[in-house]
């Protein structure tokens, strides 16, 4: 009889044990359904808030998932906020380091942040584990684009290239890279690439401004000015292409297309100071020198610094500026900014044209 009594509470004993057992994982896949859920959900949101909101649920039930994690960086960084980003594109590699598209996100947010350093450092770190990513490459291309040192970012675009030659934005990276290298041949180089670009890529409104630009500095006006054309009419929101075309109009007295063009610069690019400094020697040419001084204005309030550069002849902005420099208002302009360059004072908001 004791017997028994001990047999039946020892199945009792097991039954409640496998009971919890089975209760906690099915609370675990419970749970692993629900962070997998609103990760899911992020992709169907429609809004980047929604997105975002979902991921931090996902990552609320299950702090180890990297894939939510990564993607929340990749949301943050779209909101420009950067250091969030870091944050979370730090914590999927520290799950995963071995996972190479992590250090290429990571990457990618130390050189928004102006990190070049830090991004060459993470990219290179990257390459230890997958040594034919082109996305690394290119990110150290980018970086060391942005520290100037060009011919070292033509070699790791020229890797990028290596591994993934259907990219037409490396291409045409790796063009201008030529150019701002200089040399007998920078033009011809970056010609082929942009060239290069267009084949790989037919409406590749990029590709075509570049090579047209570089047709231009060749001589090919015919080609050039077909190019930039093309560019447009593809992408009518490329200000470079329209500066390009509004400029080489300027330099041969064709001040109704110039006008045209450097609007259509202003209207997707005004907070460029250089775009303003483009307008006011339009404005110079023709004679309005009212609305030059408001370009001069709100090129220095966007950020202009470089003052001598108005006094030199020898520069395509200078050689115009030049011709009002005994304008009054001009006088009072640049003493007033180089007063406020130097103290850093405060800027205030951009003149609209009147």
């Amino acid at each position: 009889m004791i017997l028994n009594l001990k047999a039946k509470n020892g199945c009792k004993l097991i039954q409640a044990i496998l009971l919890v057992v089975i209760l906690a994982v099915q609370i675990s896949y419970a749970r692993q359904a629900k962070y997998k859920y609103y990760y899911d959900m992020s992709f169907k949101a429609k809004s980047t808030d929604a997105k975002i909101a979902n991921l931090k649920k996902s990552i609320s039930l299950n702090p180890n998932f990297s894939k939510s994690r990564s993607r929340l960086c990749a949301y943050y960084s779209l909101k420009k906020q950067n250091k969030q980003a870091e944050i979370q594109c730090g914590k999927a590699l520290d799950i995963d380091p071995s996972n190479a598209f992590y250090y290429w996100q990571l990457s990618l947010i130390y050189h928004n942040q102006q990190r070049y350093a830090d991004a060459i450092a993470t990219a290179n770190e990257g390459l230890n584990i997958d040594s034919v990513s082109h996305r690394l490459y290119s990110s150290i291309a980018d970086s060391y684009m942005a520290l100037g040192r060009y011919n070292q970012a033509i070699e790791d675009y020229t890797n990028a290239i290596t591994f993934e030659k259907k990219n037409p934005s490396y291409y045409t990276k790796r063009a201008l890279a030529y150019i701002y290298a200089g040399g007998d041949q920078a033009y011809k180089q970056a010609f082929y690439d942009y060239d290069n670009a267009i084949n790989i890529a037919p409406n590749f409104a990029e590709g075509y401004q570049g090579r047209g630009e570089t047709n231009l500095a060749l001589g090919r006006i015919s080609d050039g000015i077909n190019d930039l054309k093309k560019a447009v009419k593809l992408n009518p929101k490329l200000p470079h292409a329209y500066k390009v075309l509004g400029y080489y109009y300027f330099v041969n007295k064709k001040y109704t297309q110039a006008r045209d063009n450097f609007i259509q610069m202003l209207r997707y690019d005004r907070n460029n100071p250089e775009t303003h400094l483009y307008m006011g020697i339009y404005y110079i040419e023709t004679k309005d020198i009212g609305k030059a001084l408001i370009s001069l204005e709100n090129a220095f309030k966007l950020g202009f610094t470089m003052v001598k550069q108005l006094e030199d002849p020898k520069d395509g902005f200078g050689k115009h500026f030049l011709r009002i420099k005994n304008n009054e208002q001009y006088k009072k302009i640049i003493n007033k900014w180089e007063d406020k360059i130097k103290s850093k004072g405060q800027v205030t908001s951009v003149e609209v044209y009147k």
